[in-house]
């Protein structure tokens, strides 16, 4: 009977002394835990309550200790949430993170979770609650702080006209936010390139300097801050600023890179869209993240909660087991180090949120914080540790996504020429972005607390305050509401602002975000544009030169001055229709010289040409055009050009020279008529010297009948206009003299050449001296036995004509004209008077007949045409 009852108190002690070491874990768990435990009976009275109560919730327990919960500090309690948490605990369910809002008595408003489930005796009679509850406030205020700061980027991003990039190293692909892919030209709101797809939209001369920019970024070289040209697929040509960061790896090497893009084509308002908002956050754990774990002396772990084996795994878990913990490789430290660590475990003191990091089986990267306190026995022996862990891995994320997201903003605002701002419910500033007050004299944060209108020197320069203030009373979003400033640096700087209203989650009106820009340079640039329109308009559509300018790369008249038609005769519609319409009323002969002009602007020369045309009406004008080459805004090449009407200055011209001509026509013939009558008088002197000396009369005849050549063709001058002297006038009448003076037939053969051949003026004596001597020559030594002696003839031959003398006789057996051979005298004169360039002689033998033909060619005649006359015939047959 003593043994039993010595077993049976010794069975005892072992089980309070279990009870008891239960209990200083428990009590250990709640000491070290951020939550704490609750305890509820019946009638909802609390109980009971762990040590992590008054610690967080600023408040003793005997405060709260026979109260219900709506008894205790409850003025936060929304009417619903009470109903609710009511409704839930009188169906006697479990409930679970159920938020609270509970105030401090230091004031502050502080966000409690609360998780429990009913108590059942054995007999299912309900005895109470039971729960843990936790402060959630750190963890709602980085929620909503991430909001803000997304909905900040989003705004600025929206009203800034300016698109994000960010580009992954490891997936080799570019993220865009969708409005960049409409400055590249895409139709659709693609968020993802390829680099190779972002070098097809570059302009081909901008490829080599971006991807030196880029290579010497990437190196550390320089920053990347560039302007480059893109070309849209529909062929329109924009220019783009891009600036970028770089965040690199531990080794140093690139391993993402963030940037900024901005459109500064047209400087002009234009929506963006950003980026659908990244799902980068996941709801919190629904109870406690925290585990319980102990170590021996040696400090190696020797136990682990169920909650360790939850969140870190069953295998790596009982992997733990037996080992110190930095003889696992897989966890990691972020602060402190393991030096200092292990010092403050070597001193045995405790130690609050270290942060750790673990990689799971998934391959992903986990964070930890981890509290411990040291374990001693009675005796004051070290016995090891013990503490709690809790996974903040997403808690993590949301403070580095934040980072992110505020980074971006910073970056943002820092490359942009707007300006972020923020209203109160008051619509007072309350956050103004640095660089709105680079622009103006104001200090920085002298407008906070102000109202826009409120603001010394802010004008409206369209619509007005009241209007203004109607808006933001109504709580509606605004865009482009312009101001002038007074005040500024310039004093006239305009600005043009954008917002929209801020409502909480519960759709409470908070205040006004937007951006503000400059725009003065754009207005005045506007104005000055407006007015040199205004300007051009009235001087192209009042001059009466036909201006215009014309696109090579289009292909079209780009503008064309209303005098077109009065002077073309032609409608501005049909040119614009087609560019090519007013070639056709150009002269045909005037063409050419035209399309060589237009060669020239297309090359980017100066061009000048005078042309003649024939409009639709029948009317014929001469014109002048002059045109020189111009690049626009957008690098297109342009031709512009002035089109004068020169046709009455033309028809001047004309008539002064047809005057000129026909006074000089006059003076020429009198001269050849002086000239004729005076070799007339020597003529005349010649016969009586060969009367008086009958040994020379047949040497003064010769000269006689020169003599009488020249004054036949001065006659023919005489009468003739400047161009120069008929040939077939020059040969009758030498044929006529030569019949005469030797009473013989000499036959001309009729002429059938479609024009006139004319013997320029200053070879017309020479030519009829040549023709005196052959003529005479043949008739000389012709055989009289035939009535016609010598025959004469003429006939075009390509560019030449040819005159050819005939007569019946022969030639001495060993002529030769072109060595001189047997010649004579006349034909030697003949040799010698004969013109060095456009003529040539040839003396032909025939059985019956000698043949000479004179051929003349251009310089000596001045046109020719026709075809061969049939005098061969006609002398044959006379």
């Amino acid at each position: 009977m003593y043994i039993l009852i010595r077993n049976s108190v010794s069975q005892s002690r072992r089980t309070l002394i279990s009870l008891a070491e239960s209990e200083e874990r428990f009590r250990a768990l709640t000491a070290l835990s951020s939550d704490w435990y609750w305890r509820q009976d019946e009638n909802m009275r609390f109980v009971d309550l762990s040590e992590g109560f008054p610690r967080t919730m600023d408040v003793r327990a005997e405060q709260v200790l026979g109260h219900t919960r709506w008894e205790v500090n409850a003025d936060l309690v929304k009417p619903e949430q009470r109903e609710r948490l009511d409704e839930i605990t009188g169906r006697r369910e479990t409930f679970r993170d159920f938020q609270l809002e509970r105030r401090s008595n230091d004031g502050s408003i502080r966000i409690i979770a609360v998780s429990g489930m009913p108590i059942f005796d054995q007999l299912g009679v309900f005895r109470g609650y039971r729960g843990v509850g936790r402060d959630v406030t750190e963890q709602e205020r980085l929620r909503q702080a991430l909001a803000g700061s997304e909905e900040r980027l989003r705004l600025a991003t929206e009203f800034g006209h300016i698109g994000i990039w960010e580009r992954d190293f490891g997936a080799d692909s570019i993220r865009w936010s969708p409005n960049v892919a409409a400055m590249f030209g895409f139709a659709d709101q693609r968020t993802h390139f390829t680099p190779d797809q972002f070098q097809q939209c570059l302009h081909p001369d901008d490829r080599e300097r971006e991807a030196e920019a880029r290579r010497a970024w990437l190196a550390g070289e320089q920053d990347y801050n560039i302007e480059h040209r893109v070309v849209h697929p529909n062929g329109e040509i924009r220019w783009l600023h891009q600036r970028g960061n770089i965040y690199r790896d531990a080794s140093g090497r690139p391993a993402r890179t963030l940037g900024v893009v901005q459109d500064i084509t047209e400087r002009k308002l234009a929506q963006q869209r950003v980026a659908e908002s990244e799902e980068r956050f996941r709801a919190l754990t629904d109870l406690s993240v925290d585990w319980y774990w102990e170590q021996d002396e040696q400090l190696r772990f020797t136990f682990f909660s169920e909650g360790a084996y939850q969140t870190l795994g069953p295998r790596w878990t009982d992997e733990l087991l037996g080992k110190q913990r930095w003889e696992c490789p897989e966890l990691g430290i972020v602060s402190p180090d393991w030096k200092e660590h292990r010092a403050q475990l070597a001193a045995r003191k405790p130690f609050r949120h270290m942060q750790t990091t673990h990689v799971d089986e998934r391959g992903n990267v986990r964070r930890f914080d981890v509290s411990g306190t040291p374990v001693f026995d009675r005796e004051g022996s070290f016995k090891g540790y013990r503490g709690i862990g809790r996974d903040i891995t997403l808690r993590v994320s949301v403070a580095e996504a934040l980072e992110r997201s505020e980074r971006r903003f910073r970056t943002l605002t820092a490359v942009s020429s707007d300006w972020y701002w923020e209203l109160d419910t008051e619509f007072r500033f309350t956050l103004l972005s640095d660089n709105s007050y680079r622009a103006s004299n104001r200090k920085p944060g002298s407008l906070i607390g102000l109202c826009s209108w409120e603001v010394p020197g802010l004008i409206p320069a369209g619509g007005s305050w009241e209007e203004h203030k109607r808006t933001l009373a109504e709580h509606r979003p605004f865009r482009n509401f312009v101001l002038h400033d007074r005040e500024s640096a310039e004093d006239r700087q305009i600005i043009a602002i954008s917002g929209a209203p801020i409502f909480a989650d519960d759709s409470e009106f908070q205040g006004y975000r937007g951006t503000a820009q400059d725009i003065t340079e754009r207005t005045l640039a506007d104005e000055a544009l407006r007015e040199s329109e205004e300007k051009f308009r009235l001087l192209a559509e009042n001059m009466r030169d036909v201006f215009w300018i014309y696109s090579f790369e289009r292909g079209a008249f780009i503008y064309v001055a209303p005098s077109y038609e009065k002077v073309w005769g032609q409608s501005r519609d049909e040119l614009y229709a087609n560019p090519a319409a007013f070639r056709r009323l150009i002269a045909p002969e005037h063409r050419t010289a035209v399309d060589e002009a237009r060669e020239s602007q297309r090359i980017g020369e100066h061009a000048e040409v005078e042309f003649q045309i024939r409009r639709p009406d029948g009317q014929e004008r001469w014109l002048l055009a002059r045109s020189t080459s111009m690049t626009n805004s957008r690098g297109e090449r342009l031709v512009c050009g002035i089109a004068e009407d020169i046709t009455e200055r033309k028809l001047r011209e004309q008539r002064r020279f047809a005057e000129s001509l026909r006074q000089r026509d006059a003076l020429v013939r009198e001269v050849h008529h002086r000239i004729k009558n005076n070799l007339q008088g020597v003529v005349g002197l010649l016969r009586r010297h060969a009367r008086n000396f009958g040994g020379a009369s047949q040497v003064l005849e010769a000269a006689i009948h020169q003599v009488q050549s020249i004054a036949l063709v001065h006659g023919l001058q005489g009468k003739s206009n400047s161009e120069g002297v008929l040939l077939s006038e020059i040969v009758d009448a030498i044929a006529r003299m030569q019949g005469a003076l030797f009473e013989r037939l000499i036959r001309v053969a009729p002429l059938d050449i479609p024009r006139p051949v004319l013997v320029a003026e200053g070879e017309a004596v020479g030519v009829a001296l040549v023709l005196n001597e052959l003529i005479n020559n043949a008739a000389k030594h012709s055989d009289t036995n035939y009535v016609a002696t010598v025959h004469i003839g003429m006939e075009c031959e390509g560019d030449k004509v040819l005159v050819r003398v005939r007569n019946r006789g022969r030639l001495p057996d060993d002529f030769d004209y072109s060595s001189g051979s047997q010649i004579g005298v006349g034909l030697g004169l003949v040799k010698a008077l004969a013109p060095t360039e456009g003529s040539h002689i040839a003396f032909a033998r025939q059985t019956s007949y000698v043949e000479v033909t004179f051929a003349l060619s251009a310089p000596v005649i001045v046109s020719a045409a026709g075809r061969r006359a049939g005098w061969h015939a006609q002398a044959e047959q006379a």
